[in-house]
Parts: structure tokens; C-alpha cells; sequence
């Protein structure tokens, strides 16, 4: 039994460090897409996948950009000199 307890001990620990890695992705995607919506260029990358998407996926991604650069937007008004590329 002591041996059931233990795998599922390692297992737990596992899992939470896969999640923790995946969080780090999650962030680094988001910091990378945040960053790629300022730029004026990628403007038609960002439409064509955006195109490719499901209704609900599309919707839940336009807003993200959405945010992204209205936080852009905020960043610059607040510090003009420093610009804010992550959102939270």
C-alpha cells in the first residue's frame, strides 16, 4: 500500500510541475501575441487566423487583441518614453 501512496506522491508532483510549465508557454504565447497586435504588419496575419478559427475561438482571440492594445494604448498615454508589451 506504502508503494500506491508513493507513485501517487510522485504523480501529484508531476503534474503540478507540467502545469507550472505550461502556465510559462501560456505567458511567453501571450507576451509574443500582445507584442505582434502592435505591430501594423501583422495586422493581416492576425486576420487570416483569425479567419481560420471556430465563432467562440475567434471571438474569445479578437478580444484578447482587443485588450492587448487598449493596454498598449494606457501604457504609452501613462509612461510615453516606456512602452508596455505583457498583459496580465
Amino acid at each position: 500500500m506504502l508503494f500506491v501512496g508513493e507513485l501517487a506522491s510522485d504523480l501529484l508532483l508531476i503534474m503540478q510541475n507540467i502545469l507550472k510549465e505550461v502556465n510559462k508557454l501560456r505567458s511567453t504565447a501571450v507576451r509574443l501575441a500582445s507584442h505582434l497586435a502592435q505591430v501594423p504588419s501583422s495586422a493581416v496575419h492576425f486576420k487570416d487566423v483569425s479567419q481560420s478559427m471556430h465563432l467562440t475561438h475567434r471571438q474569445q482571440f479578437q478580444g484578447f487583441i482587443r485588450v492587448s492594445v487598449t493596454q498598449e494604448h494606457k501604457a504609452t498615454k501613462m509612461k510615453p518614453t516606456t512602452p508596455f508589451l505583457e498583459i496580465k
